[in-house]
Parts: C-alpha cells; sequence; structure tokens
C-alpha cells in the first residue's frame, strides 16, 4: 500500500513532464527554431528519447533497483527541464531540443510505475493497484497545463522558461517520494 501510494504520487508529478513538453515543445519550437519546419522536432525528440531510453531504464532497473532507477531518472528529469529552460532563455533551439530528448529517460521511469506498483501487492490486487498509478497519470494532466499557466510568464523576456523550471520543480518534488519506496527484488 505504501509504495503504491508513493509511486501515485510521484506518478502525479512526473507524469505532469509530457504535457508540459508536449505542450510547449512546438511553441517554444517556433520562436527560436531556426527553421520553421524544425517547431515540433523537440517534441518529436521527446517521445524518441521516451522509446530509445526504455530499454537501457529495465537493464539499469535490473542492475541497481527500482528505486535507484526511478531516483536517477528523476535526477535527470530535473536536470533535463533546466536545460531546456536554459534553451529557452538563450534562445538555444539545441539546448531546448538536447532537454527534451533527455527528458525522454525520465518519462521511460515514469511509465514504469504502473509495473512496480503491481509487483508491489499481491496477485489479487495488481488491478487496483495498477488504477491507483492511473488516477496519478489523471491528476499530472491536471498539474502539467496548470504548471504552464501559472509559470509561463514567471521570467520577463523568456516565455516559458519558467513552465520547464516548473517541470524540473515538480520532478524534484518527487525525488523524496521515490527515495521512500521499498520494492521487492
Amino acid at each position: 500500500r505504501r509504495n503504491v501510494a508513493l509511486l501515485m504520487a510521484a506518478q502525479a508529478l512526473g507524469g505532469a513532464s509530457a504535457p508540459i513538453i508536449i505542450s510547449l515543445g512546438g511553441i517554444v519550437g517556433q520562436m527560436i527554431a531556426p527553421r520553421p519546419a524544425l517547431a515540433t522536432l523537440p517534441v518529436s525528440l521527446y517521445q524518441l528519447g521516451v522509446a530509445l531510453s526504455t530499454i537501457p531504464m529495465a537493464l539499469l532497473m535490473r542492475r541497481i533497483g527500482r528505486r535507484h532507477a526511478y531516483v536517477l531518472a528523476a535526477v535527470v528529469g530535473t536536470t533535463s527541464a533546466l536545460v531546456a529552460a536554459a534553451g529557452v532563455i538563450h534562445a538555444s533551439f539545441l539546448a531546448f531540443c538536447a532537454g527534451t530528448a533527455l527528458a525522454g529517460f525520465y518519462g521511460a521511469g515514469v511509465q514504469n510505475y504502473r509495473f512496480a506498483a503491481s509487483d508491489s501487492v499481491a496477485p489479487a490486487q495488481r488491478p487496483q493497484a495498477i488504477s491507483r498509478i492511473m488516477i496519478g497519470g489523471l491528476v499530472a494532466a491536471v498539474i502539467g497545463p496548470q504548471v504552464v499557466i501559472w509559470t509561463r510568464d514567471a521570467l520577463p523576456g523568456a516565455p516559458f522558461a519558467g513552465s520547464f523550471i516548473g517541470q524540473a520543480a515538480l520532478a524534484l518534488i518527487a525525488l523524496p517520494l521515490l527515495m521512500r519506496l521499498r520494492m521487492p527484488p
């Protein structure tokens, strides 16, 4: 139960990264891309980052355990959001793309939370555990856009940079929750 509650909260926080990147990637890309045709590249790179990180995340979890892999992913999530924010602040499309691509590693970790919840309860409780993690995903779908709304103009002269700093803060807030997990081997 404890693990499921922690993972549900971590899902609500970590899952908010995707809506932030997906809603802002094209807008920011249009503002700073060297060519208009590249405007949606940051969103594509995020999706590619998730896809390319899924197997490495699984191998990492096997090697160091889920809790440590999830903590590492949240640290990467924080770092990637700060890199994206720096890209916005300095109008560096390359840095922004690097930040969104790197965020895919965090996304791969977050998408694994439902499996961890399922593995941490008795077989009869697995559907309920997975449902609770999915509720965390619904909460994330509200949190992400709200962070964008509340922080889009937080840094004068750098529209939406504050939203990526907010994304970093969400990943940072998830860290203590993930550190408290006690997962079975």
